[in-house]
C-alpha cells in the first residue's frame, strides 16, 4: 500500500522496477484463483430434466448438503471482495491526504 501512496503523491519518480511489477501481478493472479477454487470444488452438475430421462440441459451449482463450507465460503468472499478493498481504499485515502497536507504545510508555512 505504501508504494501505492507513494506513486499518487511522488508520480515522476519511479517506484517500482519490471521485476516487482511482474511478481505484484502474479501474486494478485494467484490470490484470485486461490479465492475462485473452491467454487470448482464445492459444485456439481444438476440436471434438469422436464420430462423424466431426457436431459434438457446440465447446471453447475453449489453442492447443497455442504451449508457450513458455503456459509464459511460466502463469509470469507464478503471479507475479500468488500471490506479489505473498501479498508485499503479508505487507509491509502487517509495515508495520501496527510501526506500532501504536512507538505502544503511544510510548504507554505503553518497558518497564523
Amino acid at each position: 500500500m505504501w508504494r501505492l501512496v507513494q506513486v499518487i503523491v511522488y508520480p515522476t519518480q519511479d517506484s517500482m522496477k519490471r521485476f516487482g511489477a511482474f511478481i505484484s501481478l502474479l501474486s494478485v493472479w494467484l490470490v484470485s484463483l486461490l479465492l475462485a477454487s473452491p467454487l470448482a470444488v464445492f459444485s456439481v452438475l444438476d440436471a434438469f430434466e422436464p420430462i423424466e430421462s431426457i436431459v434438457l440441459y446440465e447446471m453447475c451449482v453449489e453442492n447443497p448438503q455442504l451449508e457450513t463450507q458455503r456459509r464459511a465460503y460466502s463469509l470469507a468472499s464478503i471479507l475479500f471482495q468488500y471490506l479489505l478493498p473498501v479498508v485499503t481504499v479508505s487507509v491509502a485515502h487517509v495515508r495520501i491526504s496527510h501526506k500532501l497536507r504536512s507538505r502544503m504545510v511544510t510548504l507554505l508555512g503553518p497558518k497564523p
